[in-house]
Formats: C-alpha cells, sequence, structure tokens
C-alpha cells in the first residue's frame, strides 16, 4: 500500500493568498484611478453646464437684438420714457415698449394692442435674462454726437431727447450661473439702428 504526500510546494499553492502589504497597494491604487475618474467627470460636467449657459445667453441676445432692430427700422418716432426705457411710435398710431427691469434683470418688449381704435399696452415678453448692465445709447442724425440721456427726470428734458434722437445702440451685460458651476457671462454690444422712417431736422 502506497501512501502519497503532497510536496511543500503544492501546499504553498494551495493556500496562496494576497497579503496585507498588496491590499494596502491594490487599494491606494484604485483610489488614484477613482479620483482621477470623478475629476474628469466633475470637469467635463461643469463646461457642459457652461457651455449650455453660455449657448442660452448667445441665443437670448440674438434674438432679441433681432426684434429691436426690425422695430426700431420701422419705427417712425421715439419717446425716451427714462435712461432705461423707450418708446417705438409707429405712423398707424401702434407703439412697442422696449426696457430694462433692474429688479428681475430683465430686457423686455411690450406691444400695443388696438382695442376700439385705442392703443393701449399688451402683454410684456422678456426678452434677455440675466441682465447685469444695461445701457440705452441714442444718437442724433449727425452719428458723431450722442443724445445726453443723463438726466432725463423732467417732461422737458425727455421731449428734446426724444426730438433729436435717430440711431439707438444697446450695451448690456448678462450672466447665467449653475450649481455646480462658475458663472457665465456674455456681453453685447450692438449696432447703431436708425429710425429710418423718423424726420429729424438737426
Amino acid at each position: 500500500m502506497t501512501t502519497s504526500i503532497p510536496s511543500p510546494a503544492r501546499r504553498d499553492r494551495r493556500h496562496a493568498a494576497y497579503t496585507l502589504v498588496e491590499v494596502l497597494i491594490s487599494a491606494g491604487l484604485a483610489g488614484f484611478i477613482l479620483t482621477g475618474i470623478l475629476t474628469s467627470f466633475l470637469f467635463l460636467g461643469r463646461s457642459s453646464a457652461n457651455i449650455v449657459n453660455y449657448a442660452e445667453m448667445e441665443a437670448e441676445a440674438r434674438k432679441g437684438l433681432e426684434n429691436f432692430a426690425v422695430d426700431t427700422r420701422q419705427a417712425s418716432d421715439l419717446e425716451w420714457i427714462d435712461a432705461n426705457t423707450i418708446k417705438l411710435k409707429f405712423i398707424n398710431g401702434s407703439f412697442i415698449t422696449y426696457g430694462y427691469n433692474a429688479q428681475t434683470k430683465v430686457f423686455y418688449r411690450t406691444p400695443s394692442t388696438n382695442s376700439g381704435g385705442v392703443w393701449s399696452a399688451s402683454t410684456t415678453t422678456a426678452l434677455i435674462r440675466g441682465v447685469d448692465t444695461f445701457e440705452f445709447r441714442g444718437y442724433q442724425i449727425n452719428s458723431s454726437t450722442r443724445v445726453e440721456t443723463g438726466n432725463l427726470g423732467t417732461p422737458e428734458a425727455r421731449a428734446a431727447a426724444s426730438n433729436v434722437t435717430k440711431q439707438i445702440q444697446i450695451s448690456m451685460r448678462a450672466t447665467r450661473q449653475s450649481v455646480t458651476a462658475v458663472g457665465t457671462s456674455n456681453s453685447v454690444f450692438s449696432a447703431r439702428y436708425i429710425l429710418r422712417n423718423k424726420k429729424v431736422t438737426a
């Protein structure tokens, strides 16, 4: 009768396991890899949020300025309500008000509707949101002469500014803030839009 005794080498292989040092090294390497993956994921998420915010601001600014340009070129007259609000008047008696609300940070458009032969303000539409700074710039028929709009507190000052304004320009800065990303800003400086149907003698 023969008895087989396993060799020491086979016995070691059968009971082989990872040592504590190997486990610690593996855990450390896995931690570094996971940290790198999570950092890349967060960076990509923030970059995507910034791109979306910037695209939204660009689309809003482009659409808002297109609306303003079309209305301004068709207007026959202009009335300064204050430094941040103007009323574009048309030959048929209708009007459209463009303005900036500093409380809500919105550049808005309010058209008029005709009810029984009377034109009155209609529903206000927010064109550009998140506007931090805003300025209307008026120019006379001589494009180098800027209309003074710093003090429009009196009816006389508003009337004087309204009479000589032939061109309008918009300057603004909009921002978007995300929870997971830093704020994105977009500065807009429009061309000068001419009131083609307005007659001025200056």
